[in-house]
């Protein structure tokens, strides 16, 4: 009997087919409205308690709620949306530090977490710069941090991307977020 056959799994494709297309078109809504703040996470040396840097961490001030990386990146990742994410964040941060400029304080590296992703987009490095020197800021005012999986899964993008940016004084970070001896380890730079 035909009635006795159901296509679940085809209803739950379809489900998370529809769902994709909404969140990526929610996350382009979402950068083309300026919904996506960096909200900057201070970096302190632990000896002296100086302020070395700052990492930029990505909200997304939707549906009156602000939503945080962990529920972001995921999505963007999954979707493929995370570059775009990515590089308008860089962008902001690159606007930011221009105006702390410009108002006279001294300003410290800020580092920009990028995904695995966008390592595997050919244009990444020169992309990067161009932000860079649409906003006139210095090299070193900035940084680049990728989780450790992206040199483990993509080693020679990896090494290609860490030596272009070298050849403009950038460093690069490895987010390594492991606890060892009660003591965080933030990243490692090259």
């Amino acid at each position: 009997d035909s009635s006795d056959v159901y296509f679940h799994r085809e209803s739950f494709m379809l489900d998370d087919f529809t769902h994709t297309r909404k969140v990526v078109a929610d996350t382009r809504s979402g950068l083309r409205n300026s919904e996506f703040i960096p909200y900057y996470q201070p970096k302190v040396e632990v000896k002296t308690g100086k302020l070395v840097g700052c990492e930029a961490l990505i909200r997304w001030r939707r549906d009156e709620r602000l939503m945080t990386a962990a529920e972001i990146i995921p999505f963007a990742e999954k979707s493929r949306v995370i570059l775009d994410v990515d590089m308008f964040v860089v962008d902001k941060v690159c606007s930011k530090i221009k105006e702390w400029k410009s108002l006279g304080y001294k300003t410290v590296p800020v580092a920009c977490n990028l995904s695995i992703f966008d390592i595997k987009h050919t244009n990444l490095a020169s992309d990067l710069i161009n932000i860079i020197d649409k906003h006139g800021i210095d090299y070193s005012d900035i940084t680049f941090e990728f989780n450790e999986s992206a040199f483990v899964n993509e080693p020679v993008l990896m090494r290609n991307f860490v030596n272009e940016m070298r050849k403009f004084g950038i460093k690069i970070g490895v987010s390594t977020h492991i606890n060892v001896h009660f003591f965080y380890f933030n990243s490692f730079f090259y």
